[in-house]
């Protein structure tokens, strides 16, 4: 658990992060501790992707998916998000090695995990347009702004944070994006599977 003084530094960090300057970096120390605890965000995300997972239920349009239990579509999406949460930065060990940037990993490490918070924060307009029968397009409108504004960010941190050219930068969130619709299309395969039989 964070103490007081480390979510203000944090808080403080993102403020200045979400306004694109890079001296935000400095509230995170580049510590393994540091990173390490930077990990607490997915708890405090915990409800948030659980509204998510529910949203998606019930606008399900997929009836082999929407007739999965709740119990099984909720252990899928938790072991989905738990590995979410651990793929990317476990395969930026290695790049960042292959980069020489491996010893500014943990404070991108740090503020990439924090930033998850703004960005998760963002998709919830989308969800509540969605689970009130909202118009489909301003939905679709919102969710591509919202995309659009984690690529940014998440290639801001990927390039202050590890100090990279520009073109690396974006190859990192482009990478991120990849092992992200990977891991989505090996969950919802999982979960095709636990549907009903087809007739």
């Amino acid at each position: 658990m964070l103490s007081a003084p480390q979510a203000a530094k944090v808080l403080w960090g993102l403020g200045r992060l979400l306004r694109f300057d890079p001296q935000g970096l400095k509230a995170f120390d580049g510590s393994p501790e540091d990173a390490l605890r930077s990990f607490w965000a997915a708890l405090y995300l915990l409800p948030l992707f659980g509204f998510f997972v529910i949203a998606d239920r019930l606008g399900e349009t997929d009836e082999a998916l929407a007739d999965i239990g709740l119990g099984a579509l909720l252990l899928v999406r938790t072991l989905h998000y738990v590995i979410g949460w651990c793929l990317f930065p476990v395969v930026m060990d290695g790049v960042s090695r292959l980069l020489g940037r491996h010893d500014r990993l943990y404070g991108w490490l740090a503020a990439y995990n924090w930033m998850q918070v703004p960005i998760m924060i963002a998709f919830v307009p989308m969800a509540l347009l969605t689970l009130s029968g909202g118009d489909p397009r301003a939905a679709l409108f919102l969710n591509v702004i919202a995309f659009l504004a984690m690529a940014l960010y998440l290639g801001f941190i990927a390039r202050h944070g590890l100090d990279l050219p520009l073109s690396s930068a974006i190859g990192l969130v482009l990478l991120d994006l990849i092992l992200s619709e990977v891991l989505h299309a090996l969950a919802m395969g999982v979960l095709g599977g636990l549907g009903p039989e087809p007739a």
